[in-house]
């Protein structure tokens, strides 16, 4: 053979030596991005909304909280607002307004062994326009001006098992309580997992720190007035798949605010408390029949200065006794007297199926108490009765407006409804497979007689009686699936006031609220 062939063979021996090799490369860069795509998922949403709202009447975190009536400057002018109400009208329109908001959410999670992954949650926004003042809050990741649009949901180290049937995560994380009537929220702590494949049952137990910046019945919650406040929340989830036709959960949360901002705690003005939650909730499903039962009790205490229950102030001192008046400087200390608490709320919906387009459902649902803004029958504030439910920060979304938490109109904050009771009708009807229609209508009343008897405007001189009935509300929302993870909606509702709620919120004029949202969500 002779060398020119040699030197042919040995080029094709190296070519195909070379081709192998690449392959082999590719091959393993492949296995390589398989086996990161295996170790880094991600997952969220892109969500964007729009509001038309319009209204004459006093609304839960409305500005001037006059419902785009002017509030008379005199008695002269008052007497003449009541004989002629369109002297106090703003403008013909009252309010109307517009406004439109988006955000981004995004998961991902990193697994470092096959026992250890880290986790991190982030949301951009929520970027409002339309608005003078920008939103801020945990929505947009700070509590005041200035505030950025980034905010960290999520942020875990998790440990767990091979088969991620016990998790224990370290870090900030978010927990809610079935419906988030009691407990709905974000905090840094730990929280340990079990999975209901081990004897049918789920354990979720969490415990972490947060923070309240409310002040002192600012919001009516009963709990601390202190900026920055830490406050310790356990609580815990059971629930049994064992059988196909209930499934039953009961939770427990303890919330402690123990405020030590000062080494005396008869010298603090600042308020402490200590409050536990029991709840029993339960679906039930058989053939075309369906129901949801929910109970929830509120036990516990809480210590208040004296010198904020003008109640006990009046009784204990008689301002006509000059020999008294030490006794009223004394009671006038940050001097602690504690309460106790023994309230309850309550949730039911029973349903029927009527072939597999259609739903029908009667709900009910509210909480012991007095609604915000009534008074005892003696003249002082309801926030130290026994049966006023509290929450230990709650995001109760009952309906599409009124009494819900979806960033438009809201009459009770946070849809907490101590002192409320809700019952209506839900329908729900699927006449295609991508289109949902949902029709709803509610009932609202004051669970006790309001017995508010003065205030400014509604029920001046006790011209007008207040009314436990509180209004009534009608929703309407349509869902449309585009694709499966692509979806647009729109809602409308609208809120018609009775004398209750007039009363409550001092809304001399005006009848109703209405709102109407649309949107669109991208999930990837």
């Amino acid at each position: 053979m002779g060398s020119g062939a040699l030197t042919a063979r040995w080029q094709r021996i190296a070519a195909a030596l070379a081709l192998w090799l690449t392959f082999a490369s590719l091959a393993a860069e492949g296995a390589g991005q398989s086996e990161d795509s295996e170790r880094l998922q991600y997952n969220g949403e892109v969500f964007a909304r729009g509001f038309v709202l319009t209204r004459d009447l006093p609304a839960a975190g409305s500005a001037n909280g006059a419902g785009g009536l002017r509030a008379p400057q005199s008695y002269a002018e008052y007497i003449r607002c009541n004989i002629s109400p369109e002297l106090c009208k703003q403008s013909p329109q009252r309010e109307s307004q517009d406004y439109y908001g988006m955000r981004l959410r995004l998961d991902a999670s990193f697994r470092a062994s096959d026992y250890v992954d880290a986790l991190f949650g982030i949301e951009v926004g929520e970027f409002v326009f339309g608005r003078e003042q920008s939103r801020s809050g945990p929505g947009s990741g700070g509590r005041g001006e200035g505030a950025s649009n980034l905010e960290t949901r999520r942020l875990l180290l998790r440990a767990h098992d091979r088969e991620n049937l016990r998790v224990l995560d370290i870090g900030v994380f978010s927990f809610s309580t079935p419906g988030g009537l009691v407990l709905a929220r974000s905090g840094a702590g730990a929280r340990f997992y079990l999975d209901p494949d081990l004897a049918d049952l789920s354990l979720d137990t969490v415990y972490f720190r947060a923070v309240d910046s409310s002040q002192i019945d600012g919001d009516s919650n009963g709990f601390s007035d202190r900026n920055f406040a830490d406050i310790d929340i356990a609580a815990f989830r059971l629930r049994y798949s064992g059988l196909r036709w209930i499934r039953p959960e009961l939770y427990a949360v303890y919330r402690n605010d123990g405020d030590l901002s000062r080494e005396d705690p008869l010298q603090t003005d600042a308020e402490r408390s200590r409050v536990y939650w029991a709840g029993l909730y339960a679906q039930f499903q058989r053939d075309w029949f369906e129901a949801t039962l929910h109970g929830v009790g509120n036990w516990g205490r809480f210590e208040r200065p004296l010198s904020e229950n003008p109640r006990l102030i009046r009784i204990a001192v008689d301002r006509s006794d000059p020999l008294s008046a030490p006794l009223a400087s004394a009671l006038q200390a940050p001097i602690q007297k504690q309460y106790r608490i023994n309230a309850g709320a309550w949730q039911i919906e029973i349903a029927a199926r009527i072939f597999d387009q259609l739903r029908l459902a009667l709900v009910s649902t509210g909480a012991s108490g007095r609604p915000e803004g009534d008074q005892e029958p003696d003249g002082s504030s309801p926030a130290y009765r026994a049966d006023q439910f509290r929450t230990a920060g709650s995001s109760y979304q009952f309906s599409e407006i009124a009494i819900d938490d979806s960033g438009g109109y809201s009459l009770f904050v946070s849809g907490r409804l101590t002192g409320v009771a809700a019952e209506g009708i839900r329908i729900r009807y699927r006449p295609l497979e991508q289109l949902e229609i949902k029709l709803a209508y509610y009932r609202l009343r004051s669970i006790h007689p309001i017995t508010l008897r003065y205030n400014s405007n509604y029920n001046f001189l006790q011209l007008r009686s207040p009314s436990s009935f509180l209004g009534e509300e009608s929703n309407l929302r349509l869902q449309y699936d585009i694709f499966r993870d692509l979806k647009l909606f729109a809602s409308f509702a609208w809120f018609n006031a009775a004398a209750g709620y007039k009363s409550l919120a001092d809304a001399r004029y005006g009848d109703y609220l209405a709102e109407a949202q649309f949107g669109v969500t991208q999930e990837f």
